[in-house]
């Protein structure tokens, strides 16, 4: 049956808020000039109720499935972020998609696999007019809903950010702050200085002229920093754009409106070490003047073009006047009458969709000729000196982007580092799976290769290079052109809840563990951790020491039901990792035994290389006697002798280990946690080395999540490269177990909250990686009430970690443990959960920044984005038992706010929330003992 289509003007009288997260104009203009159409609506819930800014009204479709609301934005803007809110909470499956023409869609957000939850926001990039929700379904049957579904956008005459992704100078920096992370568009890293001296600088290098209007700062902490900012002009003379002065807050946002490049941030004082989070420096590219433009091009000023004359479609010309045209007639695709002497400042539509993008490759030589070395701004002054380059020489290696998300690609770029004979292939699919050929070239010489692709949808872009027997592959540029809502963060950057399982301890197998996923999504849970799944009896940590590392223990299933698990988990958006070993064996494994046995014929076997023996005992604790090796063995947890200690010391051991890694890599799973690295034995290797050559190394190339469990040392992943640590502060077991949020809620003091996740969530976001963090169900904490078990959900899910259900021992599962609350308490931290992984913004990546409210004993209230600074909550903590307004102060934060009363959305709690402003301090009416999350509109 053919869809009804109801079209209706939007209006909106009252703003949520207002932010600097939406450069343009005020939403309020903006939403009155929407149109909305929906597929059916139901007599009392009109499709007007879908953005009305009135989040207890709503629109409901006549049908179950498969129904459409679509906005046209009037214009083409700049996307920033896309939310719905459905009415009721459950497993919903949709899609939302943008298109230029409402002919050819990308997508923005692709949900299609299911997603428990009622609000949904998500972080976006590329340009549109037209946004497209598709509802295909909800798991028990609802109707189709939408409280609210609006996007944040841009106007085209706010500029983009021209510095994104540069290289960055400085007059010094601390190690692994370097003054590249003030461009890279990650609102969690930052350049430090390497000492507290001041003045210090950060300056970055825009080839030439562009037209600027506005500069945006963000630093690191709140305080009083005394800067200026000087740029390059078209005389080539270094002018002041920013005049020297003192500015309080966290971010600060100057006009400039002037024709520049080569900009520097020069600090003269602040609080504590000189910082720089982002410079971002938005304004127009100079376009060349060619007759055609590269693509439709957004045009902001024409200098000495009286007579330029530009055109949509080659045919029909006209003047440019920037005056009498709106921002929607600014766009040209062809042009003619310009001189050698003309400028043209504009915007291409046309983006390097790759840019960032680490993906996956076959192998890859070091860091400093990693994937992403081909993935990064061809304008930065060092590009050419920057390349991927393979392993070894001749043979295939491969290079394959996930952009994240279905774009339009329009050109496909593949530079080489020298002009010489190539041969390669370039594949392109929507799914990973099927691939089409794009191109292929066999013995063709040259450096730079172009492909075009006339604007065709892919998610995955593959090239493959066939190198000569003398030669390594290389890329210097590997591009993906055309316009899209690309994704850089890594799945353990953008998703949450975690639930652990001990399959050998619990004695729940794999098949049980796949028919339950369906009841994980309902909990609001993204990701099964498995422990240690391999071969081996659960005597000793659940089963930690292995006696086969390449089989599942026949207990819990086979390798097959392991694939099987792996392929519905996928299916449905879900992630599966593993928690092994790589530090001891077992002391009856057939491995062991024959490497004892080659000890006392003198064997010199790979497995008695695996091991340290001794005809002497050093320490009586730590060495255990063997009747077979006729010697003592190592064993550094002791467990009288029945974990002897592997010897990354011995070459062969790191092979076996490399093997044992990629094994699981390329099985299919999506990262290894690795029990107490640590305390491995090393000798006089160098652990950060031969931990990179045998481990991250293999997970790195194949993109997947690696974590040193037992670790909170952020040198985990700035020296070892693993991609997260733990978060001990947040929650601990064992003898010394506690929990900051249940400790919080029993004395009703916000007091230590920040200096728990401050100095160890926010360093590992800012090295690049994560801190993860999860509830505690050990002893001490099993008489906490329902209000405590629900605060210290709260702490764990909003304050940017990878939110697991528990992270204790083995003898306190926490999903067994819920079997004994009641429904409505695991209901409630099931819906935190879904929250946590819903919401962009409280993604474990992005920038953390709290804020100050009248009462710091009682109150928590902290500011939280997603990595690209595009979608942001204010979660608010009352952690005294009467209900109370908590001033919060946000003066110089990213958020701006008019004066006067204006509702906002509580995620938490499903409710609105009338909230005043005054000089952008909020009042916020909060609960005894609850929280709330702010959606920042």
């Amino acid at each position: 049956m053919k869809k009804k289509i109801i079209p209706i003007f939007a209006t909106m009288l009252m703003l949520s808020s207002l932010s600097t997260l939406n450069n343009g104009e005020n939403e309020m203009n903006i939403q009155k000039k929407i149109v909305l159409n929906a597929s059916s609506e139901s007599e009392m819930h009109g499709v007007s109720l879908a953005s009305d800014n009135d989040y207890n009204s709503y629109w409901q479709a006549e049908e179950k499935e498969n129904q459409v609301l679509e906005l046209d934005l009037q214009e083409i803007r700049q996307l920033n972020s896309v939310t719905q809110i459905f009415k009721d909470e459950d497993i919903w499956s949709f899609k939302i998609e943008a298109s230029l023409d409402n002919k050819t869609f990308f997508t923005l957000l692709d949900n299609s696999y299911g997603v428990f939850g009622r609000v949904f926001e998500e972080g976006c990039t590329g340009y549109a007019r037209y946004i497209r929700l598709t509802i295909l379904k909800s798991e028990k049957g609802f109707n189709p809903t939408s409280k609210e579904f609006y996007v944040k956008s841009s106007s085209l005459d706010e500029g983009r950010d021209i510095a994104y992704l540069l290289n960055g100078t400085s007059s010094g920096y601390s190690q692994n702050y370097e003054p590249a992370k003030a461009f890279d568009g990650d609102s969690g890293t930052y350049y430090c200085a390497p000492n507290g001296n001041y003045p210090q600088s950060v300056s970055t290098s825009i080839n030439r002229v562009h037209y600027v209007n506005k500069i945006d700062i963000a630093v690191q902490d709140y305080g009083s920093y005394e800067f200026e900012i000087t740029a390059v002009n078209e005389s080539g003379q270094q002018v002041t754009v920013v005049n020297r002065s003192v500015h309080t807050g966290t971010t600060f946002s100057f006009e400039v409106n002037g024709y520049y490049k080569d900009f520097t941030y020069k600090v003269y004082d602040g609080p504590g070490w000189a910082n720089l989070v982002e410079m971002k420096i938005n304004g127009f590219e100079q376009i060349e003047l060619n007759n055609q433009l590269n693509s439709l091009t957004f045009i902001k000023q024409v200098v000495n073009g009286d007579s330029v004359e530009f055109s949509k479609d080659g045919k029909t010309y006209v003047k440019y006047n920037s005056q009498e045209y709106k921002n929607s007639d600014k766009v040209f695709a062809y042009m003619k009458g310009h001189t050698s002497n003309t400028k043209i400042y504009g915007t291409p539509l046309e983006q390097i969709l790759s840019l960032g993008l680490t993906g996956v490759v076959s192998d890859y030589l070091d860091e400093a000729h990693h994937i992403s070395k081909a993935t990064m701004n061809p304008l930065r002054t060092d590009a050419n000196n920057q390349y991927y380059q393979s392993e070894t020489k001749g043979g295939e290696h491969f290079l394959e982007l996930d952009l994240g998300r279905t774009v339009n690609v329009t050109s496909i770029k593949q530079v080489f580092n020298e002009n010489e004979s190539h041969s390669f292939k370039i594949e392109a699919s929507v799914d990973g799976k099927v691939y089409e050929t794009v191109e292929e070239y066999t013995n063709q010489t040259g450096k730079e290769f172009v492909v075009k692709v006339d604007n065709k949808q892919y998610r995955f872009v593959k090239l493959t290079i066939y190198a000569s027997a003398n030669q390594y592959a290389t890329s210097t540029s590997f591009e993906v052109r055309g316009n899209g809502s690309t994704k850089r963060e890594n799945w353990w950057q953008e998703e949450s809840g975690v639930i652990r399982f001990y399959p050998k301890l619990q004695k729940v197998s794999l098949r049980e563990i796949t028919s339950r996923l369906d009841e994980f999504r309902y909990s609001g849970y993204k990701v099964i951790e498995l422990h240690q799944p391999y071969e081996g009896l659960a005597d000793i940590w659940a089963g930690l020491g292995g006696t086969n590392n390449y089989q599942i223990d026949p207990m819990i299933g086979t390798l097959d039901d392991l694939a099987y698990l792996l392929k519905k988990a996928h299916e449905k958006g879900l992630y599966v990792f593993m928690f092994g070993n790589v530090g001891y064996g077992k002391f009856n494994a057939d491995y062991f035994k024959k490497a004892c046995k080659d000890y006392a014929l003198g064997v010199d076997s790979k497995e008695r290389n695996w091991f340290l023996f001794s005809d002497t005992c050093p320490d009586a604790s730590k060495w255990f006697w063997s009747d077979i090796a006729n010697a003592y063995y190592y064993g550094y947890w002791g467990e009288n002798g029945k974990i002897p200690t592997f010897n990354f010391n011995n070459k062969e051991w790191q092979d076996e280990t490399k093997r044992y890694i990629d094994f699981w890599a390329r099985f299919g799973i999506d990262g290894v946690a690795l029990d107490a690295p640590d305390v491995y034995y090393w000798g006089q290797a160098n652990a950060a080395e031969v931990t990179y050559k045998t481990i991250t190394n293999t997970l790195r190339k194949n993109n997947l999540f690696s974590l040193p469990e037992g670790s909170g040392n952020t040198g985990f992943i700035s020296n070892y490269h693993y991609s997260g640590v733990q978060n001990y502060a947040v929650s601990s077991w064992g003898g010394g177990a506690q929990s900051l949020g249940i400790n919080a809620a029993r004395n009703y003091s916000a007091n230590g909250i920040d200096d728990g996740i401050k100095p160890n969530r926010d360093p590992a976001v800012a090295l690049g990686g994560i801190s993860i963090a999860g509830m505690n169900f050990e002893a001490n904490y099993q008489d906490a009430t329902e209000t405590e078990r629900i605060l210290e959900a709260g702490i764990v899910n909003t304050t940017g970690h990878l939110a697991f259900l528990h992270l204790g021992s083995a003898d306190y599962p926490g999903q067994d443990l819920m079997l004994k609350w009641p429904q409505e308490l695991r209901d409630k931290v099931a819906s935190i959960f879904a929250t946590s992984n819903s919401i962009a913004a409280l993604n474990p990546s992005g920038a953390r920044h709290k804020v100050y409210t009248q009462d710091e004993g009682r109150y928590y209230a902290f500011c939280k984005s997603n990595m690209a600074g595009n979608s942001a909550v204010v979660p608010v903590f009352n952690f005294g038992v009467s209900g109370v307004q908590v001033q919060i102060d946000l003066r110089n934060t990213r958020i701006k706010l008019p004066n006067g009363t204006m509702n906002f959305y509580d995620a938490n709690n499903d409710e609105v929330v009338s909230v005043q402003v005054v000089d952008n301090m909020m009042l916020v009416p909060v609960a005894g003992s609850s929280f709330r999350i702010l959606m920042v509109r």
